[in-house]
């Protein structure tokens, strides 16, 4: 697993909640789309805070270029995780999840998510990258956003959005942890 070092650091930080100061709040006010924001809202502080670390990374490596691309690009880093929301899940299911995940196919998570109680959480949280995906596109937002939703956990050779783009927001989504 490439990417145990995010993993356990994301873990760590997981046992110090935070939220994003208020000033970060307006930063992601002047990027998101309005119903974005209905979205954002229900993102857990930390999620939200970790979000902001990974979008303001970005940020600083796009540097200026075209204002929409720059805008979709940092819209992807800020929702990358908006499937959270769907799972109801807290850090010691979060943990179980990202244990399971390598052994337990989509389609087994895909069953599980429609059962109640733990194993439905279990369920969405396993397949929050998806429904991050679906919620996304239910508010209008671009495919670059909706599709890293959905791939931001594959290995690059899977990923449908722009190769140089994943890597940078992969490379964010780690250094923030």
């Amino acid at each position: 697993m490439k990417r145990a070092g995010h993993l356990v650091r994301r873990f760590a930080r997981s046992l110090f909640p935070r939220r994003p100061s208020e000033e970060d709040e307006r930063w992601v006010s002047g990027i998101l789309t309005t119903s974005q924001i209905g979205l954002w809202a229900r993102v857990g502080p930390t999620d939200r805070a970790h979000a902001v670390d990974v979008a303001r990374r970005v940020a600083l490596r796009l540097g200026e270029g075209d204002a929409e691309d720059r805008l979709d690009v940092l819209r992807a880093a800020l929702l990358h995780d908006v499937g959270k929301v769907e799972s109801g899940a807290g850090v010691p299911l979060r943990v179980v999840a990202t244990l399971l995940g390598p052994v337990i196919t989509d389609a087994r998570a895909a069953r599980l998510a429609r059962r109640g109680g733990v194993a439905g959480r279990l369920g969405r949280q396993l397949r929050y990258p998806a429904l991050g995906a679906e919620l996304l596109a239910e508010v209008g937002s671009s495919r670059l956003v909706t599709r890293w939703a959905a791939e931001h956990h594959l290995e690059p050779g899977r990923w449908t959005v722009d190769s140089e783009v994943g890597a940078l927001l992969q490379a964010a989504d780690d250094a923030a942890s």
